[in-house]
């Protein structure tokens, strides 16, 4: 046994893995490569078109946030082609979840009856985008029926836009500024002031 572990050992620092003893026979495979949510190790991310678990033969598995998608479903996601009716009607609530993530403002506000509840002095829009049922019920008790996000331009460059969900507790507040505050986790009064020293 103690063999086998060396040899298992050494294997895996040469890129093998998967040891499957067999009939007495050991059976080695490359490792997967695998590719990862920024910030989040361990979770299996990929949408730049990549399968997230790719063997060396290129067959593999597509996953955005951990969660698994069949080719099709994973690049209409990726390409914002995917309504909101059409993620309603998905099978699996963390797909769903996942899929609401890819909107672009577009669809948010145009192909949505999403509705407009503050601008910040700095032109950051906060919306309430009301969710279908389905959607509604995958979310945690007293989340209510609404998800809220902000959408805004990068001063710097104006044609970069950029929306970011918030938490619904902040997002009831109407607050557009409020809401940039809270994404980066700084208080109302700091956003403003470095706004104004901007």
């Amino acid at each position: 046994m103690g063999a086998l572990l060396s040899l298992a050992t050494y294997a895996h620092e040469l890129g093998l893995g998967w040891l499957v003893p067999a009939n007495k026979e050991v059976l080695i495979v490359r490792r997967p490569t695998l590719r990862f949510a920024e910030g989040r190790p361990g979770v299996l991310h990929d949408d730049t078109g990549k399968k997230a678990m790719e063997w060396a033969d290129g067959t593999g598995y597509y996953l955005l946030h951990g969660a698994e998608f069949d080719k099709g479903l994973y690049f209409k996601i990726i390409n914002s082609q995917v309504s909101i009716e059409e993620m309603a009607a998905l099978g699996n609530a963390d797909q769903r979840s996942i899929a609401l993530l890819y909107l672009t403002f577009e669809q948010l506000v145009a192909d949505s009856d999403s509705h407009l509840l503050d601008t910040g002095v700095k032109g950051t829009s906060l919306y309430r985008l009301p969710l279908p049922p389905r959607i509604a019920s995958d979310r945690a008790p007293g989340y209510g029926r609404y998800d809220y996000f902000i959408y805004m331009r990068d001063a710097s460059h104006p044609e970069r836009e950029f929306i970011e969900w918030v938490d619904p507790k902040i997002g009831r507040r109407r607050n557009a500024e409020l809401c940039q505050a809270h994404a980066f986790g700084i208080s109302l009064d700091e956003w403003l002031t470095i706004e104004q020293e901007g």
